[in-house]
């Protein structure tokens, strides 16, 4: 182990690390963080590290090019053995630079071909009349190949550079004739498919005033459940080197391959990564046989902390302020936009100040706040159990959180209304059917009840034209013009109630971005952040966040003590991480003491939500045993159980995709059903016998319509042949998905089976399979003639339609958001007929709250906003 630490401090003295040609491992910090990683990627035979940066991309590129030389000079593949493994008649690699494709036709002695007797030669045929005979000096550049080609050419195959020779001679010491063709060494790298491309395309090393590609030193593959996609430099089509997967469920089942070459080690990128995997990265992480597991996301991030908790060694590089203070330097070794960029972020940690500002005019206070915990705390625990019960204190308690974190008067609810902006009930609808609730109660608990709708009348009468949140925040913007600011709110409809109900001037937003919690971006960088009560989110945490050196807090004296808890939790969190460092610090703090308040105000909370998520889940249960016995009734897994701010619901399956919409910006997204959050604003289509989703019900109502030119409509016509074909298939034969997919595989389709299974859920809109090959199996099976004789043709239908879906889905985004601001698009585009269309066709739906769940319900409850 020792000699490989060695190594790694001697190789990346004689390189530098590169991102898209900017030279960035001269940098202090980030010099710290290679000696890091040198000193413990091999410190143990199982190693574990945590990473908490500041965000900059530079600390995942040095993570991977740390990975790249360890798999290098891991490497035992030598080039005899691998000779030897190929057998008369394979196909492979040969060539100094260009290689070409030539048949293996095994070893004879120099003695058959009139050369020395005894010299082993290697017998490689391309063509007749065309045999090339290698001595062993050249067997090197042997590489197997495992394409479909039969073109004996080098069609299709990259020329190899010298520099890769170059760099394992200069930088790690081989001599030239030991440089091995292929690597029997793997890392698997769980990242987003949009940043994994940009990593393995934009990493390099310069060394000698030269520089190499890292796919010119490695092979590397993305994979997902199906598919394996191949980088560029992988011409023999053999086992990448590095693998990367956005998925950790797919990490894990490259891992447990037995097959292939030896993984040294695993790495997760990004918040996302680890959010996504998070219930099945410890059994990787505490995988033995792995050299090395990196868990890597920015300070802003907890979940990584979480799960490496219970690690005794561990490892941990944590970017904190303490941390920066002792291992940065003010000058800037390197000038380029990635070193800026992480200069900017270390100052933003350094001199972060959260500001707390407490309102006590028009705000409301602790004794108003006292009064409705405890009266909503003994209704709660009384020996009582209805739906009204439940229901009345779920809708006290949303109430409450809406009044105490509102920044505009409850007025703006029925101006919205007035305007067709949301469909929400006010304030004063919801005080009504809360007290029409408690007089259904016995009388032990109706007083209570009384109290508190009491209480929250007063509250609404004061806020019913102003509040302390809102004066505050118009004041601010009208001192912060044109200042670069991030307002963060509970929930997305807030941005349409302050922007589109008349309460400010339109000139007042210019660069202010509001965003919900849990939807912030952390990457954006602002002169503020501003946050309007004491809440947080799924990505964002007043205290953790680093995306502004000034962090303002702006709370009534209610939530005080909720504040202070968070603070002081933050505080242990941050002496936590510089007592576990790798990299010893000599500055640390003591740990605050949370005080009985503090603990009791973060214990209310806790208290009303764990018992809403139990009534959820109860109350799930119930649905599904008084729906799921009818005879013959179908029924769909799901898991999750969407609560909406209307009191629907909605049963999502594990393969539902949402079309999320931004309410500041129009912009619509589509995530699937894990990255769902509270405070979500949801498009849906209205009810209807036709489909739940609107992109399809958009795309059928043009074609429908007339829309479409005749080329259009045939190719829509195409990409809903093969899916309409295959599921009635299914159902005209009384098959199975299970044996439809039996069928496929045997017919030689070259898909994973959970692909197929896909693409029989009817709930799922697959545009097109990804390859020709597919459409033709489905023919096979089938027997639609188009799809067996044409597949092409399907394919590049379905290729056009899936186009003509995304620029859809933008419009469906700019379409709200225009009918929200009372804009009219211009006439005879598409925009025109969606805009038209999204009155009957669309309907939005907020999201309250979210249940995690593994159950089923019958098919007609599935995916669509339902009121049971």
């Amino acid at each position: 182990m020792q000699v490989n630490e060695e190594i790694m401090y001697r190789v990346f003295e004689k390189c530098e690390i590169q991102i898209e040609g900017q030279t960035i491992s001269k940098e202090l910090l980030l010099k710290t963080f290679g000696n890091f990683l040198t000193q413990t990627i091999a410190k143990r035979d199982h190693n574990i590290g945590l990473v908490m940066h500041t965000g900059s991309l530079c600390f995942d590129v040095v993570l991977i090019t740390y990975a790249t030389i360890l798999n290098l000079i891991s490497n035992k593949a030598e080039t005899g053995n691998m000779v030897n493994s190929f057998s008369d008649g394979d196909t492979i690699l040969y060539g100094q630079q260009k290689k070409c494709r030539y048949i293996f036709k095994g070893f004879i002695d120099g003695s058959e071909i009139g050369r020395e007797k005894g010299e082993k030669l290697i017998k490689l045929v391309q063509g007749e009349g065309f045999d090339t005979y290698l001595p062993e000096k050249c067997w090197r550049y042997i590489e197997p190949y495992n394409g479909d080609s039969v073109r004996m050419d080098g069609r299709g195959i990259r020329k190899k550079m010298p520099r890769r020779d170059e760099f394992y001679v200069d930088v790690l010491g081989f001599k030239k004739e030991d440089i091995p063709s292929i690597l029997d060494t793997s890392c698997v790298i769980v990242a987003q498919r949009e940043h994994a491309d940009y990593l393995v395309k934009n990493i390099s090393f310069g060394f000698n005033k030269k520089k190499i590609g890292l796919l010119e030193l490695v092979t590397a593959s993305y994979f997902t459940e199906e598919d394996e996609y191949r980088y560029s430099g992988n011409t023999g089509k053999n086992e990448p080197t590095l693998k990367f997967t956005a998925k950790v469920s797919v990490a894990r089942r490259l891992l447990l391959s037995g097959r292939g070459n030896r993984h040294l080690g695993l790495i997760v990128l990004g918040e996302d990564s680890i959010s996504r995997g998070y219930f099945e990265l410890p059994e990787l992480i505490n995988r033995k046989s792995l050299q090395y597991v990196y868990i890597c996301s920015s300070m802003d991030s907890d979940l990584g902390l979480e799960l490496t908790a219970d690690v005794e060694q561990i490892e941990t590089f944590a970017c904190t302020k303490e941390f920066l203070l002792e291992n940065t330097t003010y000058e800037k070794v390197e000038n380029n936009h990635y070193i800026t960029e992480l200069v900017t972020q270390v100052n933003t940690i350094i001199d972060k100040n959260n500001e707390l500002v407490i309102i006590e005019k028009n705000g409301i206070g602790s004794d108003v706040i006292h009064e409705f915990k405890k009266n909503i705390l003994e209704i709660k625990r009384k020996e009582y159990s209805t739906e009204g019960k439940d229901n009345f204190i779920m809708l006290a308690h949303s109430l409450m959180k809406l009044f105490v974190t509102a920044p505009f008067p409850m007025d703006r609810f029925s101006v919205a209304e007035e305007r067709g902006l949301i469909e929400v009930d006010s304030p004063e609808k919801k005080i009504l059917q809360l007290r029409r609730l408690a007089e259904d109660f016995p009388e032990n608990l109706r007083n209570n009840a009384l109290v508190v709708v009491e209480v929250l009348e007063r509250i609404l009468i004061e806020e019913i034209s102003t509040n302390g949140k809102y004066e505050w925040l118009r004041k601010f913007l009208y001192n912060h013009l044109g200042k670069r600011v991030a307002i963060v709110v509970p929930k997305a409809y807030y941005v349409t109630l302050i922007k589109g109900t008349g309460l400010f001037s339109e000139y007042l937003f210019r660069n202010k971005d509001f965003v919900t919690a849990n939807r912030f971006d952390s990457s954006k960088k602002y002169d503020c952040v501003i946050v309007l009560g004491d809440y947080e989110g799924k990505a964002f945490n007043v205290f953790r966040c680093n995306a502004a050196a000034t962090i303002i807090s702006v709370i009534y004296e209610s939530e005080k003590a909720g504040y202070y808890f968070k603070n002081k939790i933050f505080h242990n969190r941050i002496n936590r991480l510089n007592r576990k460092s790798t990299i010893i610090l000599s500055n640390q703090d003591e740990d605050e003491i949370i005080t009985t308040e503090e603990e009791n105000a973060k214990g209310f909370e806790k208290e009303i939500e764990d018992y809403i998520a139990n009534v959820d889940l109860s109350y799930m249960g119930s649905i599904y045993k008084s729906d799921s016995g009818y005879e013959g009734a179908m029924n769909t897994d799901i898991v999750a159980v969407v609560i909406f701010d209307d009191d629907t619901k909605a049963y999502l399956s594990r393969n539902y995709k949402g079309y999320v919409l931004e309410e500041a910006t129009g912009i619509v997204k589509e995530v699937g059903v894990q990255e769902l959050c509270e405070g979500d604003s949801i498009i849906f289509t209205k009810n209807n016998d036709d489909t739940k989703d609107i992109v399809s019900s958009i795309l059928a109502k043009l074609f429908i319509d007339g829309k479409f030119d005749s080329n259009t409509e045939e190719k829509y016509r195409k990409a809903n042949l093969w899916k309409r074909a295959l599921v009635e298939f299914m159902h005209s034969n009384g098959h199975t998905a299970r044996k439809v997919v039996d069928l496929m595989l045997k017919d030689g389709a070259g898909v994973h089976e959970q692909t197929i299974l896909h693409w029989l859920d009817e709930d799922s809109y697959t545009v097109g399979p990804r390859d020709v090959d597919s459409i033709r199996h489905i023919g096979n099976i089938t027997g639609v003639e188009e799809l067996k004789e044409s597949p092409e043709d399907i394919f590049e239908a379905c290729r056009d339609i899936r186009s003509i879906r995304r620029k859809i889905l933008d419009r469906v985004g700019t379409a709200i958001f225009d009918k929200l601001s009372g804009r009219t698009p211009q006439r005879g585009n598409y925009m025109e007929s969606i805009y038209e269309k999204i009155d009957t066709l669309a309907e939005i739906k907020r999201v309250e709250r979210i249940a995690k769940v593994e159950t089923a319900v019958p098919m007609w409850m599935a995916n669509r906003p339902i009121l049971i």
